[in-house]
């Protein structure tokens, strides 16, 4: 692909999803927004057990900070919820909707990511865990790994800084393959 027909795609803001044409950006578009309307069997949560929902979550995930460099890196919190729960907290940040799997996921990527999940937990310092002597550990975004000059590999593309937020249905069968939810 020549670089000029690059420079006339059209790319999704917040996923990065390339259309050759503006209205396939926007049909693509019409497909997030249906991805934010609640499913069937989903009911609406009260306003305080969303309320009450997003403060567990924020202690969950302020818990998994740790104090130790060794517990730095790449890490998957795990939070147990129903989809209508999910759904209370993430509607209108829903990017995909993978139908076979039955996982729903949100993408917050770029500057304004920190603070969009801020927004929508409703704690700016949601990323932050204060411990004794002034310390503190965030949730950061990782920068790409700069490779030593002269190394022979081949060059990866730049991995995005981003989070990543699923939801999906842990299925378990017992002895019998009676299925467990």
């Amino acid at each position: 692909m020549s670089l000029l027909s690059k420079e006339l795609l059209y790319n999704c803001s917040i996923c990065g999803n390339c259309y050759k044409t503006k209205g396939g950006l926007k049909r693509y578009h019409t497909v997030v927004r249906s991805y934010n309307k609640n499913p069937s069997g989903i009911y609406k949560l009260p306003l305080k057990a969303g309320l009450e929902l997003k403060k567990i979550f924020v202690k969950i995930i302020q818990d998994r900070l740790k104090a130790h460099f060794i517990s730095s890196g790449s890490q998957r919190v795990l939070i147990p919820c129903t989809l209508s729960q999910f759904y209370s907290v993430f509607k209108d940040h829903i990017h995909h909707r993978f139908s076979k799997s039955r996982r729903v996921r949100c993408l917050f990527r770029g500057d304004n990511a920190y603070s969009l999940l801020g927004q929508i937990l409703n704690d700016e310092q949601w990323e932050v865990k204060y411990f004794s002597n002034e310390q503190r550990t965030y949730v950061t975004f990782q920068p790409p790994r700069e490779r030593a000059l002269g190394s022979m590999q081949k060059k990866n593309k730049p991995k995005i800084k981003q989070v990543v937020v699923d939801w999906y249905q842990k299925v378990k069968t017992d002895s019998h393959k009676h299925m467990i939810w």
